[in-house]
Formats: structure tokens, sequence, C-alpha cells
């Protein structure tokens, strides 16, 4: 599968609404000027049903707030099957351990109808999230991250071996 972009737009100069933003659990308890600062640089990207949003393996380079539509979260197992981890609608977002842990995806996502998302740039919200912690504070984020994503592969495995 091709990962595909279709119609990626800003919204009123880059902006998007800074309450959809606060969607996030993590950017609930920002400062305001740190939601408007990472609204200037979101956008919304429009995918047709389909359409790849990114592969496990691709480099995490934005998160979404599902704005309309349905992603699917999956993994592939080793008999190809598609292995469904989660279906994203409206108001549901996606981050993943990317946020502290390596930059790269941990699941495939997949248009299950047409979609448009609220994205926002990796780096700037990982700066954004990384500004309000102390060195220490980074480092347990980022264990927990690791761990989360230690898990995950354990429960892929799992799945594996049981049919």
């Amino acid at each position: 599968m091709i990962t595909v972009e279709h119609e990626t737009q800003p919204r009123n100069g880059c902006e998007c609404d800074e309450n959809q933003l606060r969607l996030f659990p993590c950017l609930s308890v920002v400062s305001d000027d740190a939601v408007v600062a990472i609204a200037r640089k979101s956008f919304v990207k429009r995918y047709w049903r389909g359409d790849v949003l990114f592969k496990a393996s691709d480099k995490a380079k934005f998160f979404f707030i599902v704005e309309r539509g349905a992603i699917q979260l999956h993994n592939n197992s080793e008999d190809a099957r598609e292995v469904e981890i989660r279906v994203l609608t409206e108001g549901n977002f996606y981050c993943g351990t990317p946020t502290c842990a390596r930059n790269d995806n941990t699941v495939n996502a997949l248009a299950v109808e047409d979609t448009s998302v609220i994205a926002i740039p990796r780096d700037d919200f990982v700066s954004v999230i990384h500004s309000g912690l102390t060195e220490f504070g980074i480092e347990v984020l980022t264990m927990a991250c690791t761990r989360v994503k230690q898990l995950s592969t354990m429960m892929r495995s799992i799945e594996r071996h049981s049919c």
C-alpha cells in the first residue's frame, strides 16, 4: 500500500481550533500560549477511504485528532493478517509512543471511510510536552513509553502464538 495525502490545507492561516487541541489529555493542562502556538502549526489533512495514513515502520511526523471519519489502527501478523487494535472516530486522537520513545510509529493507520484529521507536527508537540518537565521527568516519561511499546510487542507475540 502507498501512503497518500489528499488536500493538505491549512485552515484560516494554519490555525486550528484550540479547543479541539485540548482534547489531547497532554495538552489539556498546558498553558494557553502553548496551545495557541501548537494551533498555529497544526492543519487539516484529508484522506479518502482506503488511504494509508502511515505504516508501523514510518517515522512519526504528526499526531492526529480525528475531525470526522474513521481510522483503523492495526498491525500485521506474521501470516499477513491484519490485527485490528482500535478504530478511531470523531474526537479520538493518536499520539502513541512516538511522543517520547523513539519517533517511529508502532501501528499502521488506514482510513476506513473518508476522513479529515487535525495534524499536529510531532516535533512541536514533543517540545511543548517536554518544556514543562525536568530532565528526570523526561527520563521517566521516556521509560514509561518504552515500557508500553515493549508490552505492545509482547501482546502481539502472544496473539500470534494463540492462533
